[in-house]
């Protein structure tokens, strides 16, 4: 009766360990997994030419670069861009699933960003 009595709790024993260790592998992420979000990365944008707010240029992918937000003061011009990781490729440049929308500031053909796909932020010059 004592080895049945003994064999009954290491079976429960057993089952409990079980239990547990399934609900930690199915369970929702905690804290740990919020932690690793993650950060948008800013581009700046740099004119392909000096003083080169048009159009073409503020749109075209190619003319921004990882950087910081730093935005002087100044006329309606690009400035700034944030995007998630993902959307950046290997070579640290937009890929092509962000695009940039542009609209005329306040001195002709000087253009500021007014939107676009995959952007989490726009800072543009004040």
């Amino acid at each position: 009766m004592q080895i049945t009595n003994l064999l009954k709790t290491k079976l429960v024993a057993i089952a409990a360990l079980g239990i547990a260790i399934t609900s930690v592998a199915f369970s929702a992420p905690g804290k740990k997994a919020e932690a690793t979000k993650l950060v948008p990365v800013t581009f700046n944008y740099t004119p392909p030419s000096p003083g080169d707010f048009s159009h073409d240029a503020v749109v075209d992918r190619n003319n921004w670069s990882q950087g910081t937000a730093s935005c002087p003061t100044g006329s309606d011009k690009a400035c700034t861009l944030q995007v998630e990781p993902s959307h950046i490729d290997t070579n640290g440049k937009l890929k092509s699933d962000v695009t940039i929308t542009a609209a005329e500031g306040s001195e002709a053909d000087n253009y500021y960003v007014s939107g676009g796909t995959n952007l989490s932020s726009i800072q543009n010059k004040d």
